[in-house]
């Protein structure tokens, strides 16, 4: 006799979005791969054990349809994945009410203000929270972001002082995390979130020496406001990204997050070849060191630092006309992003020499202010290329007054 062939059972547990276009679903928590891969929010309905044996008639059962509490649990699409609900149900005091209340900020409110490109606008507002509902470190990235926000946002001096101490608890225990990793073996699923968070930091770090900050520092000493103006705490943290950068690098690369990486125009862009004034000015920086007696390794540095910024310049003026072809595919396609390309690619020993408060570096870190000041409308970086041209003219005094005659120029006006 044959084999009695065993009967197909059907899977029902895949996620709403793979069951509404009939495809089979892996069923990853907290997103499956078809949802990851289409960048588009993972849901799992909330499933009824079937029963194997029907149970005997009660009333309601000979009626008409009615809402138990039952039917509404199978109809309720919960946006949080089993494992969250777990930790947060194990732990209730690890997150409060008030960081619900930010979560819905952020998702609402700050991340369609992120770059301000709706094309990419997911990838801030569904992606991102995603990862972090398995992931505490960029959970708190995302709520302390957010926390700036509202208190950017916030005109009573009390609130605004409330939600500037709260995104700062969010920020060190983000920190804590970025460098957990740097000491443990990454889990092959952690990579986009660890990525998500280093990210986020670069805004935190502009954020953290713009007028929101001032306005929290004004006891500050003229010498404190210079440091922390020129970097001596929010240049740190974004140079050490760096190695947590590099680790995840080959994870985040074949995940839904790559686009992000994507720098490939930086690099066609040939400073020179288009007739631009303000590129004139600032190539004009390099006669501070090509007659002098500086080092040849000193030289080195200022033409690097200041090529890539002649690629900034013309990053923020070309990235508004780039075509559809390119902007939708490639996130990282557009304005916002040149400084934090500038930063990462330019050698850490400039900004020792920016610490020493070397004249060439000073100069050149003002003309990168300048290009700042042009994404003045974008909430985090507002007043921070200001304020860098001030504290470099202060520090300089009027003798070379005349090699920062066109950064100020620059932010005296308000350029978009």
């Amino acid at each position: 006799m044959g084999q009695t062939r065993r009967a197909h059972r059907k899977s029902r547990g895949g996620c709403d979005e793979c069951k509404r276009r009939r495809i089979k679903c892996s069923e990853e928590k907290p997103s499956c791969a078809h949802c990851l891969r289409h960048l588009v929010n993972c849901v799992y309905s909330l499933q009824i054990p079937e029963r194997t044996k029907r149970s005997t008639a009660s009333p309601l059962s000979s009626t008409s349809p009615v809402a138990t509490p039952s039917r509404q649990a199978s109809t309720f699409n919960d946006p949080y994945p089993t494992s969250y609900q777990s930790h947060v149900a194990s732990d209730p005091s690890l997150y409060t009410l008030s960081d619900l209340a930010l979560l819905h900020h952020w998702i609402m409110v700050t991340s369609p203000n992120i770059v301000q490109s709706p094309s990419v606008n997911h990838i801030w507002q569904i992606a991102f929270p995603q990862f972090a509902f398995t992931n505490g470190a960029l959970m708190s990235r995302i709520l302390s972001i957010a926390g700036l926000h509202r208190a950017y946002l916030e005109p009573t001096i009390a609130n605004r002082q409330t939600a500037m101490i709260v995104a700062e608890q969010h920020h060190s225990r983000a920190i804590d995390g970025l460098m957990e990793s740097l000491l443990v073996d990454i889990d092959p699923g952690s990579g986009n979130a660890i990525f998500a968070n280093a990210v986020l930091t670069f805004f935190y770090a502009f954020v953290s020496f713009g007028p929101l900050y001032n306005k929290e520092h004004t006891g500050d000493s003229a010498a404190a406001y210079t440091s922390r103006i020129l970097g001596a705490s929010w240049v740190p943290l974004i140079l050490g990204l760096k190695p947590v950068l590099a680790r995840v690098h080959e994870q985040v690369v074949e995940g839904p997050l790559r686009s992000l990486l994507d720098v490939e125009k930086w690099y066609e862009l040939q400073p020179g070849t288009e007739d631009d004034p303000d590129d004139t000015h600032i190539d004009r920086t390099r006669e501070l060191w090509s007659t002098s007696s500086y080092s040849e390794e000193d030289k080195t540095i200022y033409n690097g630092a200041l090529g890539g910024l002649r690629q900034c310049n013309m990053w923020l003026k070309k990235s508004y006309g780039w075509g559809a072809e390119d902007a939708p595919r490639k996130a990282n396609y557009g304005p916002w992003s040149g400084p934090f390309i500038w930063i990462s690619m330019i050698p850490k020993a400039f900004f020792t020499l920016l610490d020493q408060r070397q004249v060439p570096a000073m100069v050149i870190f003002a003309n990168f202010g300048a290009l700042l000041h042009r994404l003045n409308h974008l909430w985090y970086m507002e007043g921070c290329g200001k304020s860098i041209v001030e504290v470099v003219d202060q520090c300089l005094g009027p003798y070379w007054s005349e090699w920062l005659v066109w950064a100020k120029m620059v932010v005296g006006s308000e350029m978009p």
